[in-house]
């Protein structure tokens, strides 16, 4: 997980599912600024009971996270309605997948990526989901090539529209 850390994202979903797994050789990151909440607090508390969850806590400095990014196989976010994500769209700009909940926006931005870079869980994230979403890009790996939105053309779009809400 990286990204800011707030309780609406749902972190200790992810926690929870991660501690489900019994596999020694997969790591959990957990990188970004937490907000200072007690339900953010506890979900880190929980986090690190298991010793193979890594934290770099705060705000990541570009260089840290670029290598953050670099550094997972696979970036998950536990969101159940995500309608966009910075954190999201960085993970697929740096060639890396990630798993979201199933839901429209991201599914269209499925569709705009490469079948093997947005993959999907239903309802709440699990630790079959995990297994499942790390096996396929294992198998998968160095097979990615993202098609990036074509910010030229998004700005033209957001143009247009404002244009015609105006007149």
């Amino acid at each position: 997980f990286i990204g800011r850390i707030r309780p609406y994202k749902q972190l200790a979903l992810l926690v929870n599912a991660f501690r489900a797994t019994d596999d020694p050789s997969i790591r959990l990151l957990i990188a970004g600024e937490p907000d200072g909440s007690s339900e953010v607090a506890q979900c880190l508390a929980e986090a690190a009971k298991d010793p193979r969850v890594v934290f770099s806590i705060g705000l990541l400095p570009e260089k840290t996270l670029q290598e953050a990014v670099e550094a997972c196989d696979l970036l998950v976010f536990p969101n159940l309605s995500v309608s966009n994500s910075g954190s999201i769209i960085y993970a697929l700009s740096n060639n890396r997948p990630v798993l979201v909940a199933q839901c429209e926006d991201m599914k269209e931005l499925a569709r705009q990526s490469s079948p093997d870079s947005v993959l999907f869980f239903d309802g709440k994230v699990s630790e079959a989901d995990l297994l499942a979403a790390l096996h396929h890009v294992t198998e998968s790996k160095g097979e990615k090539t993202l098609t990036l939105p074509e910010w030229k053309k998004i700005a033209c779009m957001h143009i247009d529209f404002y244009e015609k809400v105006c007149r």
